[in-house]
């Protein structure tokens, strides 16, 4: 669960900064959309935004809000929710997972595929009662570069690429 916003005292045209690591709900929820506006948009370079992307986001951030945002805390929270999205893609790709896109929920035909899962990756216990949020538009904003981060991840550490990508992208 994200934190609630808090508000510092420093102003900056009138507006009031975002303590770092501080996002709300609805920060969140807009940030989201204007990441995918941007990737539709053609902003996006390989693996993250384009430097007009990251321009246009850090602008219509601070207008929309009226608070204050440093591009460095736009960017530990992108990456943030390019690691929470590649976990919760691991896990809807192991075997006994499923994904019941009408009710935004992660399926098992058994609990005790999560009780094995969770003690293999304690990580995905967030996951067991609400999924991860806005899945469908990070699928938009991560899909391709999640991708192209697996390959150059296999390749530093020369593991196998067929059987990484299998295992990770497919």
């Amino acid at each position: 669960m994200e934190p609630d916003i808090i508000a510092t005292s420093s102003r900056s045209k009138g507006k009031s900064k975002v303590g770092p690591g501080s996002w709300s709900t609805v920060e969140v929820a807009l940030l989201v959309r204007l990441m995918v506006d941007n990737v539709r948009a053609g902003n996006k370079s390989g693996a993250t935004l384009s430097n007009n992307g990251w321009d246009d986001i850090h602008t219509r951030l601070e207008t929309t809000l009226g608070r204050v945002f440093d591009r460095k805390q736009i960017r530990n929270k992108f990456n943030k929710m390019r690691i929470e999205y590649g976990s919760f893609k691991s896990l809807l790709q192991t075997t006994g997972f499923g994904w019941n896109s009408f009710t935004q929920t992660v399926t098992v035909d058994d609990d005790s595929v999560w009780d094995k899962a969770i003690v293999a990756n304690s990580g995905w216990k967030k996951f067991r009662h609400q999924s991860l949020a806005h899945w469908s538009e990070l699928q938009i904003i991560f899909g391709d570069s999640y991708a192209i981060l697996i390959v150059l991840h296999a390749l530093k550490f020369k593991l196998p690429l067929g059987r990484t990508l299998q295992r990770y992208c497919v």
